[in-house]
């Protein structure tokens, strides 16, 4: 008869946590790719010439400084640029349903569709 060999417990207990880093790793290296890994917002391209940003994808850190107009599709919100002076309106599709408060921060990624910036996704920060 053949004798199975056993697992060595102590390699077992080593080789889990070492499983669940790695998970953890890869997560939230593809979780930064969509939400943070995008370029910033070029703005002066976008004041001076919007249509060569047209479809491009960017990220926006901002603050909510009002909301300007909704509808069933979406709201239009005006956001303050963190690092840099200025602000924008973004579109917001109704597809988003997170609660906006004048003064919180966010980082969005945005796409140019139509010299408008459209809210893909965003998290708070």
């Amino acid at each position: 008869m053949k004798s199975r060999k056993k697992i060595n417990p102590a390699f077992l207990a080593l080789l889990i946590p070492l499983l669940i880093t790695v998970c953890a790793i890869i997560l939230l290296i593809t979780r930064e790719t969509k939400t943070g890994g995008s370029q910033p917002l070029p703005t002066a391209t976008l004041l001076n010439a919007p249509a060569a940003l047209r479809g491009n994808i960017y990220s926006v850190q901002c603050t909510i400084e009002q909301q300007l107009a909704q509808s069933d599709a979406g709201r239009i919100l005006s956001v303050k640029y963190l690092n840099e002076k200025g602000r924008v309106a973004v579109y917001v599709p109704a597809t988003i349903t997170q609660n906006f408060e004048v003064g919180q921060r966010y980082t969005m990624t945005v796409r140019v569709k139509n010299d408008m910036l459209y809210v893909e996704e965003l998290s708070k920060f």
